[in-house]
């Protein structure tokens, strides 16, 4: 117990396991909580663009396989009547 301006509190050390008051991430070169946000947003925008990139790089592949299929088809076409021709 301690007295400050005639009111008497309360005062837990943390040793004891009292509340936390300070519960964002550590200070430093994450700069707080806002820091802290900013930075998983930046990762949010980056995991974006990755998503983004990998969509495309999908759809070149779909487009390589229809263009590979319309190869086959075409080549086993020209077969198939070169054989009939004969």
């Amino acid at each position: 117990m301690s007295k400050s301006g005639g009111a008497v509190q309360n005062v837990i050390p943390p040793t004891q396991g009292g509340p936390q008051e300070h519960t964002s991430p550590p200070l430093g070169i994450w700069g707080g909580q806002r820091g802290y946000s900013q930075i998983n947003n930046n990762l949010l925008l980056v995991e974006g663009v990755a998503v983004l990139i990998g969509w495309v790089v999908e759809g070149a592949f779909l487009t390589g396989w229809v263009a590979e299929v319309a190869t086959l088809t075409a080549v086993t076409h020209a077969i198939i009547q070169s054989l009939n021709m004969a």
